[in-house]
């Protein structure tokens, strides 16, 4: 199994050379785990996280990133999508009724489900709790926390096809995702 890429949230969405770890088990997913508590012996070089972190509660935010820091090895990437609020914003701004008229055939759930997750019609009692969104990121916040938590060379990915997104086909790709890559600095000895 190569531990050197860790794609966290995977689903059943398989890539050759990364290793899925997921919440829940499917033919695709490696390690069944929840990525609050993710610890991986063999440091990865790279941990990818498309549309994860919306779904952590904003208390547990910086810890998690803090988890994901300490895993990766010295000098690791962290790429990481969420979706974008400006952009949600914007476009409600540029239609309400479209997204807001939630009883009309007209009804585009694109802000719902950016701001509430996919399964945002249904009650939680269904077991979707994990699925539901707890935070909100703008370019600003999510640099922020990255910041803070230590990660470095913190820059915004403009991703338009499958390539760019290192073979993925998933949420990364739309318009309404925020996507961002960090790393994590060597530590210099002196």
């Amino acid at each position: 199994m190569n531990m050197k890429k860790i794609n966290l949230g995977s689903s059943n969405t398989r890539v050759e050379g990364w290793l899925n770890y997921d919440i829940l088990p499917g033919d695709a997913v490696d390690i069944v785990g929840d990525v609050k508590y993710l610890f991986m012996r063999d440091r990865p070089a790279v941990i990818r996280a498309s549309h994860v972190l919306e779904h952590i509660s904003p208390s547990e935010v910086p810890y998690v990133l803090r988890t994901w820091y300490d895993t990766l090895k010295e000098g690791g990437i962290l790429i990481i999508g969420v979706p974008d609020f400006d952009y949600v914003v914007q476009e409600y701004i540029r239609n309400p009724k479209l997204y807001l008229r939630f009883w009309s055939k007209d009804f585009d759930p694109m802000l719902f489900r950016q701001l509430y997750g996919a399964f945002y019609a249904h009650r939680a009692e269904r077991g979707n709790q994990p699925f539901q969104h707890h935070v909100v990121f703008n370019e600003d916040s999510l640099r922020g926390i990255l910041e803070h938590v230590g990660f470095v060379d913190i820059i915004r990915l403009s991703i338009s096809n499958i390539e760019e997104n290192d073979g993925f086909n998933d949420a990364m790709l739309f318009p309404w995702s925020l996507n961002m890559r960090c790393r994590k600095p060597k530590r210099v000895i002196e």
